[in-house]
């Protein structure tokens, strides 16, 4: 069975007042107690005292008591009849003892007595008794006026507490409403930030929240668009080669001539597949996890390993130096970063074939930015921010490109919190710099 925040919170609070009502009733109650047994116990002093000054000089057996009053009965015994010990006396002080008896409160108040002319004091004992305190002469008019009191202290703590609580889960209320309404309406509605500091706090995470899930959207709609529409050239010009041979006999160097045409455009489709499932990793988020630590070296390994045989193939050279990064490490997800750099690789090579590439690395502050330089046309001004855009080619590309390459170089670099950029390079054709945080 389930109930409100607002109806468990007052139940709690409630539950706590009470308890912390009753702890402080019982610790005056006893302490009341305490004051009102030691009040009682200094009237019996006095009483016993009194007495004591009132006895003769010669005490005439039996001791009597005399003058005593009403409500306390006195009387002189011997220590050993009392039940007591040797006292000590030191100047005036004296070992009284009170305690309960029988229902009885006695007090024992040892004295020296002098016998006579013989002046030789003989050690006896003051005994007082009265009636015992109880629990409801000391405590039983405050514990009834407590009670009432705190049985409304805890009602209207009740009260007050449910209300305040009450007034301040209005805004979750009104949030609640609100994101309903989003949920109704689509994409693009978002929370309204009002109210105490946590409960904005939650709604400014509950807007970005709905702001990444806008993200998520839009990128899903952007990849399934790309996807089916990309995919289209290559197949058309696959099903066309292949419907013109099977329909034409074709010479054998002719024949082989199609074949290769047909495997440039298989791999021009693989090499699209495979750029829209990264591209798919992206938009999902993915670069956000699995991140750890990388050196620097490992990473560019990598990606000579897989890019180096390919320019060396168009009869270029790929030049690599680090320098001082070479020691290195960045904080990335391993095969994403990868995918980042090979990319602008493999743009250098087929922008540039047959040019040198140099790849190389410097530290600048907080990030390691590894950079590709060629030897190609470059890429005007005015089209270096184009370039990044996603199934958009410039205008100088010498050969096929599917136009995803440097938009995912870019996106993965900025959701690993660096960049990427495209400027002129020292080899005469561009520079592009991929900016990686760096690891202390």
């Amino acid at each position: 069975m389930t109930s409100s925040l607002v109806r468990q919170t007052t139940v709690a609070g409630v539950a706590v007042l009470a308890v912390g009502v009753g702890l402080t009733g019982l610790a005056t109650g006893v302490l009341l107690h305490g004051r009102a047994i030691r009040a009682h116990d200094e009237a019996l002093l006095a009483a016993a005292q009194a007495w004591r000054q009132s006895l003769d000089q010669t005490v005439r057996p039996p001791w009597e008591a005399h003058h005593q009053p009403p409500t306390v009965d006195l009387e002189l015994s011997s220590l050993g009849a009392a039940g007591l010990p040797e006292p000590t006396f030191e100047g005036d002080n004296e070992e009284v003892v009170a305690r309960t008896e029988g229902g009885t409160r006695v007090l024992y108040l040892p004295v020296e007595i002098e016998r006579g002319a013989e002046s030789a004091d003989s050690h006896a004992v003051v005994i007082a008794r009265g009636a015992p305190v109880r629990l409801r002469d000391s405590v039983g008019f405050f514990a009834l006026a407590y009670g009432l009191v705190g049985s409304l202290v805890v009602a209207g703590g009740r009260v007050v507490l449910a209300r305040l609580l009450s007034h301040a889960v209005l805004p979750l209320e009104r949030a609640r409403r609100d994101v309903s309404e989003v949920v109704r309406v689509g994409q693009g509605g978002r929370v309204e930030e009002q109210g105490p500091v946590e409960v904005r706090a939650l709604l400014r995470d509950v807007n970005a929240l709905l702001d990444r899930l806008d993200a998520a959207f839009a990128a899903q709609a952007r990849f399934t668009a790309e996807a089916a529409h990309e995919p289209r050239t290559p197949v058309t010009i696959l099903r066309g080669e292949l419907d013109l041979a099977l329909r034409h006999p074709r010479p054998h160097g002719e024949l082989m001539r199609t074949m290769a045409s047909l495997s440039e455009e298989v791999d021009r489709l693989g090499a699209l597949v495979d750029s829209l499932m990264v591209l798919a990793r992206v938009d999902s988020g993915q670069v956000e996890q699995d991140r750890r630590p990388v050196p620097v070296v490992e990473l560019v390994a990598r990606c000579v390993r897989q890019e180096g045989p390919g320019i060396e193939a168009q009869r270029g050279r790929l030049e690599v130096d680090l320098g001082l990064a070479q020691h290195a490490q960045v904080r990335v997800h391993p095969s994403l970063a990868e995918v980042a750099l090979g990319n602008l690789l493999r743009n250098a090579r087929v922008h540039a074939p047959g040019s040198p590439v140099r790849l190389s690395a410097e530290i600048d502050q907080g990030f390691v930015v590894l950079r590709v330089d060629d030897a190609g046309a470059g890429i005007p001004p005015a089209e270096r921010e184009r370039v990044f855009d996603r199934l958009v080619r410039g205008r100088q590309v010498r050969a096929p490109g599917l136009g995803l390459g440097l938009p995912l170089a870019r996106e993965i670099a900025r959701r690993h919190g660096g960049d990427c950029a495209v400027e002129e390079g020292p080899l005469g054709g561009a520079r592009f710099s991929l900016r990686l945080p760096r690891l202390p």
